[in-house]
């Protein structure tokens, strides 16, 4: 394919068709028969095709096979509040997965492949859904390209459903393929919301693979037995055979997580095989003890005794101008 620019002089065009003299020549040469094979026995690169320019076939529809432990057990019971009965999203949710009949498995089918992948690429720079709908209609408006329509909040939803099912999918073959592999977990709060993150290690392909799998979301208490079942119900759907294959956990260090007889690690290494490893991230276990440190002296004698050695300095004015500093007061209030 070959676009010409300004200056459209009749040189530049011969100039270019020079290069096909020689195949020109040999064409002309052919029978009618002949003819209509030459073409068929040339080996073109893609990009040189007229198929590479206009040709949006490939990226019209695309089909995503989801086995059902993914549907059933992550998006169907860990994704959506058990107890919101008429929360309509969820059959909206699930109604894009179409149990196959004679398989195991879901189907999805993206009918516009082009606009799925764009919206994930917004969706990976951090863009909200509606900043990423806003992006796709302005694009549309200037760019007046007809696969950029019928766009919508919705359906960039049911797009990003899509893209945590395939990589769910994609995590469960590898896991299948791994001996071994190792859990981080850490439960956090983002406003009115509970989330568990689970991270896991494995070893692929000659080198360790990092992988932020899932931020459960979290509607019950957020007690060591809750978060272990969770977690179990994600590992089960994943891997039937987690228990023989996971060798450690890293966690925060909260009590709910390292609780010697209720904890998350605690009840994991129940399950485990011998030689489970458990890490506790030095940040916290710091903190730990700088807590026990400020609960054991920072009663009011200590407090009482600080504050008055601190009047006591602030008030030596002669000290003060001679060290040009002043004693720091406990807090600036």
């Amino acid at each position: 394919m070959k676009y010409y620019k300004k200056p459209f002089r009749v040189q530049n065009y011969k100039s270019h068709l020079k290069q096909h003299s020689v195949k020109w020549q040999e064409y002309q040469q052919l029978s009618n028969e002949e003819k209509k094979l030459f073409f068929e026995n040339i080996k073109m690169p893609y990009m040189n095709t007229l198929d590479s320019h206009y040709k949006v076939s490939n990226w019209e529809e695309q089909d995503y096979v989801i086995n059902s432990c993914i549907v059933d057990r992550i998006i169907d019971n860990l994704m959506f509040d058990p107890e919101d009965e008429e929360n309509m999203s969820k059959e909206k949710a699930l109604s894009i997965f179409k149990r196959s009949t004679d398989t195991d498995t879901y189907t999805v089918k993206i009918k516009n492949f082009r606009q799925f992948v764009l919206i994930q690429g917004f969706i990976g720079f951090g863009a909200t859904f509606s900043l990423a709908k806003n992006i796709i209609d302005c694009t549309k408006t200037v760019t007046k390209i007809g696969y950029l329509s019928g766009i919508s909040v919705g359906r960039i939803i049911q797009y990003n459903q899509i893209a945590v099912a395939r990589a769910l999918q994609i995590c469960r073959e590898l896991l299948a393929r791994s001996w071994t592999f190792s859990v981080a977990l850490d439960a956090s709060n983002k406003g009115t919301k509970s989330q568990l993150d689970v991270h896991i290690c494995v070893y692929w392909n000659g080198k360790f693979e990092n992988i932020h799998l899932l931020a459960i979301p979290m509607f019950d208490r957020h007690n060591g037995e809750y978060m272990f079942n969770i977690l179990c119900k994600l590992l089960v759907a994943l891997d039937t055979k987690w228990e023989l294959k996971i060798v450690g956990v890293t966690t925060n260090g909260a009590a709910n997580m390292t609780g010697n007889q209720h904890g998350v690690v605690t009840r994991e290494e129940r399950v485990a095989l011998p030689g489970f490893h458990k890490v506790w991230r030095t940040l916290h276990q710091l903190d730990s003890h700088v807590q026990s440190c400020v609960i054991k002296y920072y009663n009011n004698e200590y407090y009482f005794l600080l504050t008055g050695v601190i009047g006591y300095l602030q008030r030596q004015f002669n000290l003060i101008e001679e060290m040009n500093s002043e004693c720091p007061r406990v807090a600036d209030t």
